[in-house]
């Protein structure tokens, strides 16, 4: 479209002064539409439709028992502590944590790491569950060098994400039984900045919004009310063409590379996007 406005535009220097009007019109008008597709692209991502109140947010984590703290979640979802005096780079590599700025849907600086752990139910049953998390950084929307510089030094963070696949011990639906284990077992829980829990997550201009509603705006799914579950949810694998990295060593795409190829196979054990679809990524 952006070529056709050009060859108009080029066109209309060379006819009547009547059709050079007209084509500079129909030039206006097809760049205004490039810019505008652009503009609802932006927004479709700023702005998310969310239900639910934060009542009823506290009904889905007391049902699910959400941890209080993200300490006590990073310990219940099998996350290595980091040791005293191990510095923040040696324990993200350790860890495996991958540290970006996610330019497309969010405009905030992210930290993510994921975890397997072994999920067991009352039966004896047990499988191989998984638990992610993401720190968003930003003391504003799309200020990509500062949300990044805090990312990567680990200070002023907004909240954390956090995400689990939990096959055995995640209750069964009652409305709707006989679904698959995959899926209703991703449940969302958020913490804020100082890892207390909470029942909503801000992650664009509208402010804060309950969970897990919010959650399932870019991981899919539809919030069942009666049973608390959220029915269809995914995991989101990390897409890098959509994501920027720093120029700091051992924060480059290329020093990260590892750790994000390994983030996705851990996730990969969860309910992920299905193949074909264009899922937002982290």
């Amino acid at each position: 479209m952006k070529r056709l406005g050009s060859m108009l535009c080029v066109r209309a220097r060379h006819g009547s002064r009547s059709k050079t009007t007209a084509m500079i019109l129909a030039c206006l008008t097809i760049f205004g539409a490039v810019r505008i597709l652009a503009q609802v692209r932006r927004d479709f991502y700023s702005v998310r439709v969310v239900s639910g109140s934060f009542s009823n947010a506290l009904e889905y984590y007391a049902a699910n028992r959400a941890p209080a703290t993200f300490d006590q979640w990073k310990k219940k979802y099998n996350f290595p502590s980091r040791m005293s005096g191990e510095a923040l780079d040696a324990y993200r590599r350790r860890a495996g944590i991958a540290v970006y700025y996610n330019r497309n849907e969010l405009g905030l600086g992210r930290e993510l790491g994921c975890s397997r752990f072994i999920d067991s139910g009352p039966n004896g049953k047990a499988m191989t569950g998984v638990a992610c998390f993401v720190t968003n950084y930003g003391q504003r929307f799309e200020n990509p060098a500062s949300a990044l510089s805090d990312a990567i030094a680990g200070v002023n963070p907004a909240d954390i994400d956090a995400y689990v696949y939990a096959p055995v011990s995640t209750r069964a639906p009652t409305v709707v039984p006989g679904l698959s284990p995959l899926s209703y077992s991703i449940n969302f829980i958020v913490y804020d900045g100082s890892g207390k829990l909470v029942p909503y997550s801000n992650l664009d201009f509208t402010g804060r919004r309950a969970v897990p509603q919010i959650c399932t705006n870019c991981h899919g799914g539809t919030y069942d009310p009666r049973d608390k579950l959220v029915i269809g949810g995914t995991f989101t694998p990390i897409n890098p063409s959509i994501l920027s990295f720093s120029t700091v060593a051992g924060y480059t795409f290329d020093a990260q590379a590892g750790r994000i190829a390994a983030l996705n196979a851990i996730t990969s054990l969860g309910a992920t996007c299905p193949p074909g679809v264009d899922c937002p990524g982290h």
